[in-house]
């Protein structure tokens, strides 16, 4: 039985991820700040930790060295009133990018298999409402 991480697996994407996973025969664990409000935790993954991805510690507790697949999803959030201020762009790039770099070295260090690291889209606005049209729909893949 091949065996996932799902990062962000509390979110709307990361939900439907680990289900398709299990539908697949995955043993899956997700991984998020906050439990799934879609879907029952218990009906969708084996293992579910509640944990801070910026905390390399917590990346560390949740990337096992017999990990098939890895599946980074976890970003920086915050609400559309931390968001859309502008005031926070620094902060939410940075805890973004500190996720992507410890999950990624983690990954490397056990020798995962396949990891995949997904920057989901991301818009910065400037203050005036006016947007600077930064997009990412796809992030960064590796299959050995």
């Amino acid at each position: 039985m091949k065996k996932a991480l799902v990062c962000g697996a509390g979110g709307f994407i990361g939900g439907h991820l680990v289900k398709f996973l299990k539908e697949k025969g995955y043993w899956v664990r997700g991984v998020d700040l906050k439990l799934n409000e879609f879907a029952p935790i218990s009906d969708i993954v084996d293992d579910f930790v509640v944990g801070d991805l910026r905390d390399i510690e917590v990346i560390r507790a949740v990337i096992d060295e017999d990990m098939d697949e890895i599946y980074q999803l976890a970003a920086d959030m915050g609400g559309a009133g931390f968001v859309f201020t502008g005031d926070n762009d620094a902060d939410i790039m940075h805890n973004s990018a500190l996720i992507n770099l410890n999950i990624a070295h983690e990954a490397v260090k056990k020798k995962v298999k396949k990891r995949n690291i997904v920057a989901l889209q991301m818009q910065h606005r400037h203050k005036n409402g006016g947007s600077a049209g930064f997009h990412s729909k796809k992030g960064y893949s590796r299959k050995e």
